[in-house]
């Protein structure tokens, strides 16, 4: 396990400007980002507060916000792992905790996944190779019946992913038996079921000679690229977005879609892969490249996106569905057709949204479609 920083060290620069207290999107419920860390260095013990629990973990307090760069969200997760291990568990998880369930079970060793049940032919892939595909949790989502209603394809996705690494002469590894990333346990202070995941998938890619792993799924994508390290010494893998890839190839020439794609889109930034790792220009220059396609950017985008008001699969509550409902104003009102995503969490509360049945429903959100950028190259590829 990693030598973790504590909680008093994260924040030990900040000299309470308030700034992020001014950017928090739930400061108005909460003890703001300042008050948290005030506390701390206070000396005060914040274990049993229902607040560490109800943060977003979005870094907009942070990210462009912050004088000192204090990664507000680091300390968060810190201060939930020293909550768990002190028996403090103060916080909701939604829809009965099955997929918090489900991946502690997976946690287990003994259990052995087959993720390629029902792969289908035309996406080629190998057991062994350079080149890794991250599937993740995508497939069980499809098979939980909260998202019946919603009309979402997550098993298609991955399969996408493939005959687009295809088209570009890569076949890549995908494992029968590799489990998920382990981000949602990780950002609710379970260090010991992340631990056991990362070690199983490390040994699992390192068998099958993988030396970089391809992800599309933003919260995949920071796991693999910065908590796996710290917790798996021998992890050494290079760890790239599909977007990223795929604006690299454009860049060589590599890449070019052959016919016409006339929507108007907008992108939402997940906060996993804007502000916690900073990719904001290659979903955009993929995007930008597909002939007939327009772009057209929210008032709130890149550094500034707001969040899609949940994370890790707490506290979906009132709060959360008011800044859901910002958001897709705020991609509705851009014009767009298509609203695209690179993480599908975002993808689920959006469209979770959009299906709401009773008479409190928000404001009619059918106009604009939410759909996964892979979906979107795939089918501007014609796949």
């Amino acid at each position: 396990m990693q030598k973790s920083m504590t909680a008093e060290d994260i924040v030990d620069y900040c000299y309470q400007c308030g700034k992020c207290s001014g950017k928090c999107p739930l400061g108005h419920v909460m003890k703001s980002p300042r008050v948290l860390i005030q506390e701390i260095l206070l000396g005060e013990d914040v274990a049993n507060s229902k607040d560490i629990w109800r943060c977003l973990t979005c870094n907009e307090c942070t990210v462009p916000e912050c004088p000192m760069s204090i990664n507000f969200a680091e300390f968060i997760r810190t201060v939930r792992t020293n909550a768990v291990r002190e028996g403090y568990l103060n916080f909701r998880e939604t829809h009965h905790e099955i997929f918090k369930t489900a991946t502690r079970l997976m946690a287990n060793p003994d259990i052995k996944p087959n993720k390629l049940l029902n792969w289908p032919e035309d996406a080629k892939i190998s057991k062994e190779g350079e080149t890794a595909l991250f599937v993740g949790c995508l497939e069980f989502f499809d098979n939980v019946s909260y998202f019946d209603d919603m009309g979402t394809n997550y098993g298609s996705i991955s399969p996408d992913a493939v005959r687009i690494l295809n088209e570009l002469g890569e076949i890549p590894v995908v494992l029968e038996d590799e489990k998920c990333c382990g981000h949602d346990v990780l950002w609710s202070g379970d260090e010991e079921t992340f631990q056991k995941l990362a070690e199983y998938n490390t040994v699992a890619f390192k068998k099958a000679n993988v030396k970089r792993i391809v992800t599309t799924c933003a919260e995949c994508y920071r796991t693999l690229a910065i908590d796996y390290p710290n917790y798996v010494p021998d992890f050494d893998f290079e760890i790239i977005h599909l977007s990223e890839f795929l604006a690299k190839k454009i860049d060589e020439g590599q890449l070019e879609f052959p016919r016409h794609f006339n929507r108007v889109v907008t992108y939402h930034d997940p906060c996993r892969l804007g502000r916690h790792m900073g990719v904001y220009d290659a979903p955009r220059k993929v995007m930008e490249n597909i002939p007939g396609l327009t772009l057209q950017e929210m008032k709130k985008s890149k550094e500034k996106a707001l969040c899609c008001g949940v994370s890790s699969w707490l506290n979906c509550d009132d709060y959360a569905k008011a800044i859901r409902v910002d958001r897709l104003t705020d991609a509705q009102n851009t014009g767009a057709q298509i609203l695209v995503n690179t993480c599908p969490k975002c993808e689920m509360h959006f469209n979770c949204l959009k299906c709401e049945k009773g008479e409190d429903k928000p404001l009619d959100f059918t106009k604009i479609e939410v759909m996964d950028f892979v979906t979107l190259v795939a089918k501007a590829l014609g796949f």
